[in-house]
């Protein structure tokens, strides 16, 4: 798989087209068998090509497909967003449609676990202030 580097995603579909399109062959096919032995999910990944979208699409920072994430789903972190990313993708791969909202539900009654109710809320607030950021 090779990933453009010098191109940012601005939103989820950018960032499922981008992954999409730098699949060759032999990564489609690959890519195809784990999903038909994994249960349509790309087991492993969180930390080989999550860590790579985490840290090089700057889904730790203030970037636009952070602020997207936060707009759009009331999702602020990182493994949260790379995870939605990779779902959509093994979705999108597979022809099958996706709700991005649905899973960040699951990602919301998560950490209302930790942090109570509202807990995106509370989280997006704390992100705010660390990155400094007022215009969301």
């Amino acid at each position: 798989m090779h990933i453009d580097e010098d191109k940012l995603p601005n939103d989820l579909d950018e960032a499922v087209d981008m992954l999409m399109l730098a699949m060759d062959e032999d990564d489609r096919a690959s890519i195809a068998r784990h999903l038909a032995a994994t249960d349509d999910k790309l087991l492993g990944s969180h930390f080989g090509v999550g860590m790579y979208l985490r840290n090089n699409w700057n889904l730790w920072e203030d970037s636009p497909i952070s602020r997207w994430f936060i707009k759009e789903l009331k999702i602020c972190h990182a493994d949260d967003m790379s995870g939605i990313i990779l779902d959509a993708f093994c979705h999108k791969f597979q022809g099958r449609s996706y709700d991005p909202h649905a899973l960040a539900v699951r990602y919301h009654q998560h950490w209302d676990a930790y942090y109570g109710k509202n807990s995106a809320d509370k989280m997006i607030n704390e992100w705010k202030t660390s990155h400094k950021v007022s215009d969301l």
